[in-house]
């Protein structure tokens, strides 16, 4: 049985279910510009028909209410769909990127702060006081602050 789904439009799988290709979002947005324009067109129509007792005028306005609550729940869809996931979460959160990993202590951490270096940059750190050349790992971060503790 052939699949349904966009029309048999090769489909993406993606956590949330299928997800229609780049070219049919971006028709299905170009429709949703156009839907309420010819809306609130045909609103116009409608109610002119309405003030002048011309038969029909109800079949305007409801098909101006149908364009604008199509607009908006395929505005909410593609809301939820058109978000893409990354492959890296950690992508922006560079701190996260370092916990669980085992550092030497460059310079000693006192009164709880210090910092260390990781790969080409410093980092500041929080933690208990140890002297320098002590291995800690980072086990958590707040902010641009890596927790650590003594291993």
């Amino acid at each position: 049985m052939a699949r349904r789904w966009w029309w048999n439009v090769r489909t993406r799988k993606t956590d949330k279910g299928r997800r229609p290709p780049d070219e049919v979002l971006w028709f299905i947005a170009a429709a949703s510009i156009v839907a309420p324009i010819a809306g609130i067109i045909l609103g116009f129509i409608g109610f002119a028909k309405l003030a002048r007792g011309d038969a029909g005028a109800g079949w305007w306005l409801g098909c101006a209410a149908a364009l604008i609550v199509a607009d908006y729940l395929t505005d909410i869809w593609l809301n939820r769909v058109s978000h893409d996931r990354c492959d890296e979460p950690k992508l922006n959160a560079r701190g996260a990127k370092h916990v669980g990993r085992e550092i030497v202590l460059e310079q000693p951490i006192e009164a709880g702060r210090g910092r260390i270096r990781l790969s080409d940059s410093w980092w500041s750190v929080e933690g208990p006081d140890l002297p320098a050349g002590s291995r800690v790992r980072v086990v958590g971060v707040r902010g641009a602050v890596l927790v650590v503790e003594k291993t």
